[in-house]
């Protein structure tokens, strides 16, 4: 993507700017989405087209054309992508072209297992590794694979083996989980390993009433949550012998039980793969999204998944502010301005400590 610059010039700091294979092509509205944990990162986006106009705009957004776009905010570029879905339509603009673009990511995220389909002795990193350049089929899905500053990956697994058939990137994340990792994606589309950054400084404070947001709404989604989590592991060895490790939730008053099968590798071994689960249902039931009226957050800085926010509000029943995990982040470009949307959740979510309750009622 040599013909996609990290640098533009003469842009405000609100202005959106889609690159197709060099060229700036102007959309009339525009969805770019970042997440911490799902491998790949999104556009989509609209703009208006005259078919016959103008032949480079037609040859490089045709469907199945797999061109190389670049995605700013400003004057710098967020995002490098594949132009992956192409819909033409007639709308009360007129005719318009509506695309999705990936970063090259997406690929692991649809792609099958690759050999080899067992290996042992290796860590997170070599595995990842093995399967972006797969030993039989010489096809490299050029995808390089960086670890985030100052995170550590853990040890070997002694064995891993996948099937034929299975899901490439479940079986990668699988993997990251079990050294309580996950995989993101790099501005250039390469697979990024990379913690939860708990303790990291918040990007400022929203509070119910500011001139960020007026929006404040929040679901208890107590269907969620289970009074007891057993997990059943089952080990690697030839006696494949099997341990049921228990934890509970004490914020559950009504018997709701979830059993669920896990590896011998989880962080802290099996004993952990409960509390782990708890945790993760504990904060899902206590998620919610955050809309505001700007791109940037309160240190000036545009928004970023895997920081951390401070929330005031008596609506959601934290009057006196708790610090969230924001996990994905949406930016919105329309006519009538722009946007974001945060999705937020407590940061036990990745944590085999404590629950955290946010809420005072």
């Amino acid at each position: 993507m040599s013909n996609i610059p990290y640098k533009i010039s003469g842009n405000g700091k609100n202005d959106f700017t889609l690159n197709i294979e060099g060229r700036e092509i102007p959309v009339l509205n525009a969805r770019y989405i970042r997440t911490m944990d799902t491998i790949a990162d999104a556009v989509s986006c609209t703009f208006p087209w005259f078919p016959g106009h103008d032949n480079f705009i037609d040859a490089v957004t045709r469907p199945f054309a797999y061109t190389q776009c670049g995605i700013y905010i400003g004057n710098d570029l967020q995002m490098k992508g594949i132009l992956y879905n192409v819909r033409q339509r007639i709308d009360s603009n007129g005719r318009v072209k509506d695309l999705e673009i990936w970063t090259k990511t997406a690929n692991v995220v649809d792609s099958s297992n690759r050999y080899p389909f067992e290996e042992n002795n290796l860590d997170l990193f070599e595995r990842i590794e093995s399967q972006m350049n797969s030993t039989v089929t010489g096809r490299n899905m050029e995808i390089q694979t960086i670890i985030d500053d100052g995170v550590n990956i853990g040890g070997k697994f002694k064995r891993v083996s996948v099937s034929e058939t299975g899901n490439l990137f479940e079986s990668l994340k699988k993997l990251a989980a079990q050294r309580g990792c996950l995989l993101s994606n790099t501005i250039d589309g390469d697979i990024l390993i990379t913690k939860a950054k708990l303790n990291s400084k918040p990007v400022g404070t929203i509070e119910e009433g500011s001139a960020f947001t007026e929006n404040f709404s929040v679901k208890f989604d107590g269907r969620k949550r289970y009074q007891e989590y057993a997990a059943i592991a089952t080990s690697a060895s030839k006696t494949r012998s099997r341990k049921r490790q228990t934890d509970s939730d004490d914020v559950v008053t009504t018997p709701r039980f979830l059993t669920f099968n896990t590896d011998d590798g989880l962080p802290g071994e099996a004993v952990n793969a409960a509390i782990w689960r708890k945790n993760k249902s504990a904060a899902e039931a206590m998620s919610f999204q955050v809309p505001v009226n700007t791109w940037y957050a309160p240190d000036g800085n545009l928004w970023r998944e895997n920081t951390l926010l401070t929330v005031k509000s008596e609506t959601m029943s934290i009057p006196d502010g708790f610090t969230f995990l924001i996990t994905r982040v949406e930016f919105i470009f329309e006519e009538n301005g722009v946007s974001a949307n945060l999705d937020v959740k407590p940061p036990s979510l990745y944590s085999t400590g404590e629950i955290e309750e946010p809420w005072t009622t």
